[in-house]
């Protein structure tokens, strides 16, 4: 297929499709928008000619994908934000707009990370950061559409092939229980037992840091089965010092927290590491502000 057969359907169609995908029907989609249902039926129809295949699978009540619609939207999910990334980068550079830049931190990287992600913001040139902190398979999705610029998450097993990695940073964990507790590993006969009988503070199943602490479990003989499943290790920590439960949390994230002779850190003999990782887009030439911005992280 050449440039010239090529459905001819613009960023506008391509939004209405998607907000009727995302409302799903007419009629909700249309109350949106604030127009009528007959008109936006109709662009709909108009998109679907233009295409030359079926978006939406029509029934009495509502709307649903066909196949071929599914990926029309997956697929193009990126456009507009990468249009609006080109306009921004036309207002920076020509029309001297305050740079922006969009940084999405996962929930899983504490507090006391920022820091040192952030260290490029004492540079002189002024720039403005919206910060996002959601979870780190949206900040990965989040980079990857283009709605961020830069993503700071627990590197996962696989990258997407349109992102890179820009940094990578090692994050050890340490043990922390009540000392009231009496928790203390030297005076129990193993890890295994002494475990057993812990109520732990675990981040969500599937998450990267999970699976870093499970395989560190593994290595260790040892089963454990969260008593609480938390996205936030700052919350963890608060938890830890109210008597709820053990947890291993990022050395890091202690040092946002008041120094409390109610804490205390278990030797458990090589604690697990996980990886932090700075994504970007692949892109031939990305804004200079982000690029700056990337350069300028530091973990101390």
């Amino acid at each position: 297929m050449n440039n010239e057969s090529l459905p001819r359907i613009d960023l506008e169609l391509l939004g209405l499709l998607r907000r009727v995908a995302d409302a799903g029907s007419i009629t909700s989609a249309a109350r949106q928008t604030g127009g009528s249902q007959s008109a936006l039926s109709r662009r709909i129809q108009e998109a679907e000619a233009r295409l030359g295949f079926t978006v939406f699978d029509r029934t009495t009540r509502s709307l649903v994908l066909t196949a071929a619609g599914q990926i029309l939207l997956r697929e193009t999910e990126a456009m507009p934000h990468i249009l609006e990334g080109a306009l921004r980068k036309v207002r920076e550079d020509c029309f001297g707009e305050l740079p922006v830049i969009r940084v999405g931190v996962s929930r899983s990287l504490s507090l006391a990370h920022l820091p040192g992600l952030f260290h490029s913001n004492k540079s002189e040139e002024q720039i403005r950061i919206e910060l996002s902190h959601p979870r780190g398979k949206a900040v990965i999705g989040g980079v990857l559409s283009a709605k961020l610029d830069v993503g700071i998450v627990p590197l996962p097993p696989q990258i997407p092939q349109d992102l890179e990695v820009s940094h990578q940073f090692e994050d050890e964990f340490v043990l922390i229980s009540l000392q009231e507790s009496n928790a203390n590993l030297r005076r129990k006969p193993s890890l295994r037992t002494w475990s057993v009988k812990q109520r732990w503070l675990l981040p969500p199943a599937q998450s990267t840091s999970r699976l870093v602490l499970q395989n560190w479990f593994l290595t260790k003989g040892v089963e454990v089965s969260p008593a609480m499943e938390l996205d936030s290790f700052d919350v963890m920590v608060q938890l830890v010092e109210l008597g709820m439960g053990v947890a291993f949390v990022p050395r890091r994230a202690l040092s946002a927290f008041r120094r409390s002779s109610k804490l205390q850190r278990l030797d458990v003999g090589g604690a697990p590491t996980r990886k932090l990782a700075v994504l970007t887009r692949k892109e031939p030439e990305p804004p200079r502000a982000v690029r700056e911005f990337v350069a300028g992280i530091l973990f101390s």
